[in-house]
C-alpha cells in the first residue's frame, strides 16, 4: 500500500500563474497599466518567479485572445519567467532519466 504525501520539492505551474492576478487584485501589489510584474518568492524551493500580468484598471485582466491548447476558450496572457527557479528542484533544468 502506498503511504500518501504531500511533495514539497516541486512547483505547479498554474497556481503560480494564479498568484500575480491574486496579488494585483488584492491589493498586495500595486496595479500599473497595462502590465504588471509580480515577483512570486517560492518558499518550497527558495527561488523567485517573475509573473508579468496584464492589467486593466485597479484589476488583472481576464479577458484576452491568448489561447492555451486542451482548454476552451481565451484569456489574459500572464507570462512566468522562471530563469531564476529551473527545473523540479533548485539547479536542475530537466529530469533526469533512470
Amino acid at each position: 500500500m502506498v503511504e500518501p504525501m504531500i511533495d514539497w520539492k516541486s512547483n505547479c505551474g498554474n497556481v503560480s500563474a494564479a498568484v500575480g492576478p491574486f496579488a494585483i487584485d488584492e491589493g498586495l501589489v500595486e496595479a500599473v497599466e497595462p502590465m504588471t510584474r509580480v515577483r512570486i518568492h517560492q518558499v518550497n524551493t527558495g527561488k523567485v518567479i517573475i509573473a508579468e500580468v496584464p492589467v486593466k484598471g485597479k484589476h488583472a485582466a481576464v479577458e484576452g485572445k491568448h489561447k492555451i491548447d486542451g482548454v476552451p476558450g481565451t484569456g489574459a496572457k500572464i507570462i512566468l519567467d522562471w530563469r531564476t527557479a529551473p527545473g523540479p528542484l533548485p539547479g536542475s533544468f530537466c529530469p533526469r532519466a533512470r
